[in-house]
């Protein structure tokens, strides 16, 4: 059986917004190709980032594309989310879920990572 691996990371607004076209294709193609999520890691170790009124903006700039391309809508409540300043911007932790429930639900690991 052929493998589509997904390389994505759990902090991507662009993973986020493709979330619904990612679950179609694994609704669609389950049966006849193998999924395999990748977590990566755009903010880990060194590269974690605190996050700031800049980052915030950059972040929305970016959202609003991904929502006018994709159509995935990001809610009011997410937006002041993420103006706190308390967050840190860590792909480490949900990168980890999603491996563990790869390794111990390996066929719920597309809607799972879907989900984080």
């Amino acid at each position: 059986m052929n493998k589509l691996i997904y390389v994505m990371d759990p902090l991507c607004g662009w993973c986020y917004g493709n979330s619904t076209n990612t679950q179609q294709l694994y609704d669609k193609y389950k049966d006849k190709l193998t999924f395999e999520i990748l977590p990566a890691g755009m903010w880990i170790g060194e590269n974690t980032r605190k996050q700031s009124k800049p980052m915030a903006q950059f972040i929305k700039k970016h959202d609003l594309q991904v929502q006018q391309t994709t159509g995935t809508e990001f809610g009011k409540d997410y937006f002041e989310f993420i103006e706190n300043e308390s967050i840190i911007l860590d792909s480490e932790i949900p990168s980890r879920a999603i491996v563990t429930v790869k390794k111990l639900y390996i066929i719920q690991s597309v809607p799972f990572a879907i989900e984080v």
